[in-house]
């Protein structure tokens, strides 16, 4: 419902001016010119009137138009009314014969109206349109004909008294009395004769009309008919009917008075009877030809007389007629010529064609052909006047590759030799007009002022400033405010939305507009231009003298901001603000949107509502938003962000009782590692929860308990003597993500060994711990060390746990199987069956196991013999099947922790081997892989150092190693 109290706009037509409102006066001075070189009669038809879109030139036309038809009242109203009688008007007429004034009439044909029909027909219809009205005006056309036949009588007799008595012919007495005899005697045959010169004037304009349209079909029918053979019988009957049909009557009315009359006889003789039949014979002919076609079933039994005189029947007609669509050019100058010597000789028809610059190429370049016919024909009673823009004409008339359309402005200045100029409008000119607009259409506005300095910031770029623009302007303006629910909103700010948001669409958005500044992009760059440098350059001008004119105006009020978003959203500024900035950041933080939050912390009042919206949110997710901040690309946008707001997200995770998400500190991570100060109150909170059992630890939150950890530079006790549960459910199948925790680093007592082991025993047929089951019975043997009896007591009873996969060989030092000659020959057999299908990796674990599983077996040379068919054969020993193999060897000595130290010391001297052994041992013992010594131990290693010396091989690093661990 309209608010009674909101005053209403007077809306501004958009339509050409009556008078040159400006002072500069350049419409007046074009259209003056314009006439008289109109007036001149020179042989030019088309003349161009050239400005820029809303430049005034339908101003210029209209000024012409004005002119034109005052000239005409004038001339009307001098002229002599025919029908008069008194000798006053006859010497008016006589005397307005002689001045020879002639009038101009003026039609616009808007091309644009009839963009999407047939040019040339719409153009044809309205030159008929145009010219059967001059004709319907009885009282114009009868003068011009009546000052025609003067002229003609006149001169006629003024050549045959010259010719006869030349001395008469300087009389003026003579010359007066001829006149005025020739004046009477023309008055009387134009009215004898007008009303015929008048109709068969209309029906040439008619037929010029029908013709070009296709609408009069002009062609020859031959017909062949046949002659009706009844007619000669009903002829003869006819005549004979007519001389006899009295006395066949009465002969009739006799007969049957005498045949049901008692008393008279009936004597009918044959001349009676002839008679009768010859007086009805043409009714005796007619029912014969009735019945005749009934039965040829002709005309369903119908018969009509005139059948008998004209023959209806079957006629073979041979026509040619031509149907076309359109009107070619030969049809339309054969038009256009009719029509010019159809218009009055004292009429000058001047044809508009306005609006060529609106159309598409297409209809331009068909409208430019159509010129070249129009000006050929163009006379003294028919001109062209062309409104045009240059550039758009010019743009429409190149070639696609023309980028300065050279060949279109060579087409304009061919076609248009004599041009004339809509001038620009001068800025005081404009300034003063839109004062006077505002004021008629929305004075009850403050700010026209201001809004000029604005038109005057964004228009050279953009829109050129003519009436049209500003009209349009201020009409954008009175809707807007309409619509609006707030009165007292400033000028400038409606300008301000129309100019620097609207017209920018879609490359600007209300975001933008009210930051004043060019939209961000993930490149730092802009979007608002996509036209180089120069166009960036600009904006950003524009944009720094818009912010020093909405500073000037409003002195820094936030007030401003809300007046725009309140016309946007055609809404009161509660609900307009909140739509502009509470949603935004709501649906940005949901959103993640880093560049929205950025373009919308750049708008006036941005703090305010930011604070009241993060209330709403965990701090976490807060801290979210932040870490995608951080990772802008744009660095200085970003910092200051979050130089400004982390604060206040740090107070309000400080002060926050809300609940913890899982998983939700990860964000925080890279805002520590960049240097940002961060509140951990919430986050040492959770540590502590869970390092004192106030919640427990489980596969959901061994990941967050973690980033706690991780957050807070310190590890969880737990780690530090893990229970074998708590290590075998999540730390170890978590451990490449709980990385700082650093879990293969982990000592393990006998406590978590047994624990570990006797899970692992568990999982056996556990499909889907296999992988990490290995992968911890490999870390196992990583950590193992020369004469550790806990891991190799036979934990492990089936042998099956070498076969669960391909990595089975991590369980074997743990088997009880390890190190057992009874084994030796069944692994001998597998190896030497299976070697070639081995990935390198597990076939050099398998080499390593089985040299160390021999060696301690003892059975690593003997040889295995087996029955077939009931004769010994002799098979290759577990070294026969790996010698060959072991050569480059990438020896795991993992697998020698798991040998008895006396059993080492007694095979490495063996010449076999001790190039695979020797270096072994020198990794183990510089990484202390060898439990803390006693003295039985020290003299195995004694032992080992003294058979070293009977070796070849290069010992030396050994027999160092070995000192350094006896004497420690």
């Amino acid at each position: 419902m309209t608010d009674p109290n909101k005053q209403i706009p007077r809306f501004l037509k958009e339509e050409p001016s009556d008078t040159d409102i400006f002072k500069g006066g350049g419409h007046q001075r074009t259209a003056v010119a314009l006439i008289d070189f109109i007036k001149s009669d020179q042989d030019i038809g088309i003349i161009g009137l050239e400005g820029d879109l809303g430049s005034g030139k339908s101003t210029v036309v209209q000024l012409v138009k004005n002119s034109l038809e005052k000239a005409n009242h004038d001339l009307s109203a001098e002229g002599a009314d025919l029908n008069s009688g008194n000798m006053k008007s006859d010497k008016k007429a006589e005397s307005d014969e002689i001045s020879g004034e002639r009038k101009y009439q003026l039609l616009t044909f808007d091309l644009d109206k009839h963009s999407h029909s047939s040019i040339r027909k719409a153009l044809i219809v309205a030159l008929h349109g145009k010219i059967e009205k001059l004709w319907q005006d009885r009282s114009s056309i009868r003068r011009y004909y009546f000052n025609c036949i003067l002229r003609k009588q006149t001169d006629s007799i003024f050549r045959f008294i010259k010719k006869i008595n030349p001395a008469s012919y300087e009389s003026l007495t003579a010359k007066k009395i001829v006149k005025y005899i020739c004046y009477k005697i023309t008055l009387i045959l134009t009215l004898i004769k007008f009303d015929k010169y008048h109709s068969v004037g209309l029906e040439k304009l008619d037929n010029a009309k029908f013709i070009a349209l296709g609408r009069k079909l002009d062609f020859q029918r031959k017909t062949n008919s046949e002659m009706n053979w009844w007619l000669l019988p009903f002829a003869i009957s006819f005549a004979i009917s007519v001389k006899y049909m009295l006395e066949a009557v009465v002969n009739v009315f006799n007969t049957l008075h005498i045949r049901y009359s008692p008393e008279l006889e009936y004597n009918f003789d044959l001349e009676n009877t002839l008679t009768t039949i010859a007086g009805f014979s043409v009714l005796i002919v007619v029912l014969s030809k009735y019945v005749i076609d009934i039965f040829r079933s002709r005309n369903s039994g119908k018969v009509s007389v005139i059948d008998l005189y004209k023959k209806n029947g079957r006629d073979n007609i041979v026509e040619n007629v031509r149907v076309d669509n359109d009107i070619h050019s030969f049809e339309l100058k054969k038009a256009l010529d009719e029509f010019i010597d159809i218009i009055p000789g004292d009429t000058t028809l001047v044809l508009v064609i306005d609006n060529i610059d609106r159309v598409e190429s297409r209809l331009v370049q068909e409208v430019w052909s159509d010129l070249n016919i129009i000006s050929s024909i163009s006379n003294a009673k028919f001109k062209v006047i062309l409104p045009y823009s240059e550039v758009k004409l010019a743009k429409a008339l190149s070639d696609e590759d023309d980028d300065y359309s050279i060949t279109g402005r060579e087409y304009v200045s061919k076609r248009l030799p004599i041009v004339f100029r809509a001038p620009p409008i001068i800025t005081a000119d404009w300034r003063m007009q839109f004062e006077s607009y505002w004021k008629e259409s929305i004075w009850f506005i403050k700010g026209y002022k201001e809004v000029s300095e604005l038109i005057d910031i964004w228009s050279p770029g953009n829109t050129p400033v003519t009436p049209r623009f500003l009209k349009r302007l201020i009409n954008d303006i009175a809707t807007s405010y309409v619509g609006c629910p707030e009165e007292d909103i400033h000028g400038l700010c409606f300008a301000f939305y129309l100019l620097v948001y609207k017209s920018h669409r879609p490359n600007v958005t209300i975001y933008q507009a009210l930051a004043l500044r060019p939209e961000l992009d993930k490149s730092g760059g802009s979007k608002v231009v996509d036209d180089g440098e120069q166009e960036l350059k600009e904006w950003n001008e524009n944009l720094s003298k818009t912010n020093d004119l909405m500073d000037r105006v409003f002195k820094g009020q936030v007030e401003w901001p809300e007046e725009v978003t309140c016309i946007n959203y055609q809404a009161n500024k509660e609900i307009s603000f909140s739509e502009l900035l509470e949603k935004p950041i709501a649906e940005a933080i949901n959103t993640k949107d880093t560049k929205s939050i950025l373009e919308l912390s750049l708008v006036i009042g941005f703090d305010i509502y930011f604070k009241r919206v993060i209330e709403s949110f965990l701090p976490e997710e807060l801290y979210d938003l932040a870490c995608d901040v951080s990772a802008w690309m744009d660095r200085e946008p970003a910092g200051n962000w979050l130089d400004k707001y982390l604060p206040e997200i740090n107070y309000r995770a400080a002060n926050s009782q809300r609940e913890v998400k899982l998983n939700s500190f990860k964000n925080m991570y890279p805002l520590k590692r960049a240097g940002y100060t961060l509140s951990y109150v919430r986050v040492q909170n959770e540590f502590d929860d869970y390092e004192f059992g106030k919640k427990p630890i489980d596969d959901k939150a061994i990941q967050h308990f973690y980033d706690c950890s991780v957050l807070l530079d310190k590890k969880p006790s737990v780690i530090y003597d893990p229970p074998a549960d708590f290590f075998y459910e999540y730390l170890w199948p978590l451990r490449n993500k709980l990385k700082l925790w650093d879990i293969e680093s982990i000592v393990m007592d006998q406590s978590l060994k047994k624990g570990l082991f006797y899970k692992l025993k568990n999982s056996y047929y556990m499909e889907e711990r296999i992988p990490m089951d290995a992968d911890m019975i490999a870390w196992f043997n990583s950590k193992n060390r020369i004469g550790d009896k806990a891991l190799n007591d036979g934990m492990f009873k089936k042998i099956d746990f070498l076969f669960r996969d391909s990595r089975g060989v991590e369980f074997f030092p743990n088997l009880e199987v390890w190190g057992k000659s009874e084994s030796t020959k069944f692994l001998a057999r597998y190896f030497a069956e299976f070697s070639e299908e081995m990935p390198d990796k597990m076939k050099n674990k398998w080499l390593s196991a089985l040299l160390v599983h021999g060696i301690i077996s003892g059975d690593l040379m003997a040889q295995n013999n087996k029955d077939v068919e009931s004769v010994s054969v002799s098979e290759p020993s577990l070294w026969d099947v790996i010698k060959d193999e072991i050569v480059g060897l990438d020896f795991d000595e993992n697998y020698l922790t798991f040998a008895p130290l006396e059993v080492i010391a007694a095979s490495v001297p063996k010449t076999e081997y001790n190039e695979i052994l020797i270096p072994a041992l020198v990794k183990l013992f510089e990484n202390d892989r060898i439990v803390e010594l006693d003295d039985s131990m020290r003299d195995e290693l004694r032992t080992l150092k003294v058979s070293l010396n009977d070796l070849d091989y290069d010992c030396s690093v050994l027999v160092s190693k070995l000192n350094e661990l006896i004497t420690s």
